[in-house]
């Protein structure tokens, strides 16, 4: 080897080493992201999933502390999709509720339509 290639390849496993030496940036956008997502989420309170959502995002929190940032965006990113999904029940369990109003409200209709039929 001659001594271009051989400066080349140590700068290369120098560039590699420090590479995986070099720490995850904090994950500050990751834990924003879940803080919105579970204050979106309020009306969803009472699902397991808004629960697990805050918790996940304590924990998220604590890791952030210890500056482990690999597992504080992991953990951010559990609270946010668990805060989404908690609100997307939110939302399905009222559209039920709204349509079984409606179903409620036709057959009451329907009933007395065919009241009015039968007494001509």
């Amino acid at each position: 080897m001659t001594l271009t290639v051989r400066k080349i390849h140590a700068a290369t496993v120098i560039a590699v080493a420090l590479s995986a030496c070099a720490s995850t940036p904090p994950p500050r956008d990751d834990l924003d992201r879940a803080r919105t997502a579970i204050e979106q989420a309020a009306p969803a309170r009472g699902y397991d999933e808004y629960l697990l959502a805050q918790g996940r995002l304590r924990q998220a929190e604590a890791a952030f502390g210890e500056r482990k940032y690999a597992l504080a965006s992991e953990l951010a990113f559990e609270s946010e999709l668990a805060a989404k999904l908690a609100e997307a029940r939110a939302r399905a369990a009222a559209r039920r509720a709204e349509v079984e109003a409606r179903m409620a409200e036709n057959a009451a209709l329907r009933a007395q339509l065919l009241g009015r039929e039968g007494r001509r």
